[in-house]
């Protein structure tokens, strides 16, 4: 490191310059390794360097974050996160087999065995980190089926979300036959699987695995009918989920009893393995379970997770959202990820509803993401600006909306109302965040500016359809510096000037 020209920062008199001088390796291409069973005794005074420097710890954190803009950045992060470890395991109880990844562009396939042995380890060998923290049963034709029609990243994600709130999330899936790809959530059916209605059955089941470990060798394999997790509001969350799109083919429904095929077998594999290892070494706090993101990203980014997303070296990745399923809002979105696809963005669609509808230029989004749990487990919430009604998530539904967006290079607001409250929190992690004002053409109402000027200094660039709805954004003190007209973006032409408005 010496030798690549890395230097401690002699300006860091506080201390941590350890600490910085090791990111400054990173920055340059170096790795750790961990090597196992070494240390040194350390003897602490009342009084000393490390001592002052835990006073001033968040100024010097500050400092840091602002050496490494870069290393400090959700994208990066995440793309470290797929490097060294998998964030997913989904077991397939048709193949017996589980595909663990993080991104599913790669998957890594192991057999049930492989995986437990694996999942056993974690806790006590050094590459734990290689072992996904979040188990998901799922038969294999309904895992390809939902990647076929760009709507598993969606489905993994409100599944983490629902896994935050509860030890068990179970879903029902109804698949119906239609030529474009859609999806919806709803939630509420009866815990007691022999009432859910006809032709509804639990299909996937979510745990984390470290919970399904304890389960197992506490003897309880009937996980459903156990205590709820230390931290969470629900021990058993039921959604169930309605699709179209690829169809998946008929056959027996294996995942009714997964979760205790696999706890089954982590007690056959763990008493085979048992040599004294397991019961003799003390737990290493750092290293006693598999790794979640919750052990990450709240301390960088005060966000308990970051969807998956957007790590493909060298690719520029856009969101638009819609609050709602207004057919010319959607057709303005499809128009809109055309042009960015022209760009060269990969465009994902975010639908902060329960449902998404059928979408005719499917080709314009590579995935389709619902996010359904604000409107399924709390509602939402409005705020007045100007006596006008402006939508509001609460906090913890907030923190997972940011970190849903957070990977992306630029972020679109298609239609307002929730996605406005978003936008500050995304440009100061460095989201490029723009708004769309109308259809593109057409009328834009009072309302609709006057909820976008209250969040204006929170945009990079705001479209309008034509230059009298320009005049009227300046009224209400929304600079032209960010305004643009929809013709100039779906031509990929430069933001018109101030001269264009006067």
């Amino acid at each position: 490191m010496l030798d690549a020209g890395i230097r401690f920062d002699t300006e860091m008199r506080q201390g941590i310059e350890d600490w910085e001088f090791w990111l400054q390796g990173m920055e340059k291409g170096f790795r750790g390794v961990h090597v196992g069973d070494t240390g040194f005794a350390y003897r602490r005074r009342g009084e000393s360097m490390l001592v002052a420097a835990e006073r001033d710890f968040d100024s010097i954190k500050r400092y840091i974050r602002h050496r490494h803009p870069r290393l400090y950045n959700p994208r990066n992060v995440l793309t470290l996160e797929a490097d060294a470890r998998s964030r997913y395991a989904v077991y397939h109880p048709d193949t017996d087999s589980v595909s663990c990844f993080t991104v599913a562009d790669h998957i890594e396939k192991l057999t049930r065995k492989e995986f437990i042995v694996r999942l056993l380890q974690a806790g006590q060998r050094p590459a734990y980190g290689s072992c996904p923290g979040q188990l998901i049963a799922m038969n294999s034709s309904l895992f390809d089926g939902f990647l076929a029609n760009g709507q598993l990243l969606g489905v993994l994600w409100t599944l983490e979300c629902a896994l935050s709130r509860s030890t068990v999330v179970a879903c029902s899936v109804r698949h119906s036959s239609a030529a474009r790809p859609s999806i919806s959530w709803t939630s509420g059916i009866d815990t007691d699987k022999d009432r859910w209605p006809g032709g509804w059955r639990e299909t996937i089941f979510a745990i984390e695995c470290f919970e399904l470990i304890r389960h197992a060798l506490s003897g309880t394999t009937d996980i459903r009918g156990g205590g709820m997790q230390s931290g969470k509001q629900h021990h058993y969350l039921p959604l169930h989920i309605q699709y179209s799109g690829a169809a998946i083919p008929d056959q027996v429904d294996h995942s009714h009893d997964s979760l205790q095929t696999l706890c089954r077998g982590i007690v056959e594999v763990a008493e085979l393995t048992r040599h004294g290892l397991w019961d003799a070494l003390p737990l290493d706090r750092h290293r006693a379970q598999t790794a979640l993101p919750r052990h990450v990203y709240p301390e960088l980014f005060n966000l308990p997770s970051v969807l998956p997303s957007g790590v493909e070296q060298g690719k520029r990745y856009a969101a638009l959202i819609l609050n709602a399923t207004n057919a010319e809002k959607l057709t303005a979105a499809e128009h809109l990820a055309q042009a960015l696809n022209f760009e060269g963005f990969i465009v994902h669609l975010f639908l902060f509803a329960p449902a998404c509808p059928e979408i005719a230029a499917r080709s314009a989004f590579s995935q389709i993401i619902t996010m359904p749990l604000p409107h399924l487990l709390s509602g939402v919430r409005s705020d007045t600006y100007q006596a006008g009604l402006i939508s509001r998530l609460e906090k913890r539904h907030m923190n997972e909306a940011v970190g849903a967006l957070a990977t992306y290079d630029r972020v679109v607001s298609v239609d307002g109302g929730l996605s406005h409250s978003l936008m500050g929190s995304l440009r100061r992690l460095k989201v490029e965040t723009w708004a769309l004002l109308g259809n593109g053409t057409g009328k834009v109402t009072s309302a609709e500016i006057n909820a976008c000027s209250a969040f204006e200094q929170a945009y990079s660039a705001i479209i309008l359809p034509d230059l009298e709805t320009a005049h009227l954004c300046r009224a209400f003190g929304i600079p032209e510096a960010r305004l643009r007209l929809w013709s100039s973006v779906i031509n990929s032409a430069d933001e018109f000037t101030t001269a264009d408005i006067t």
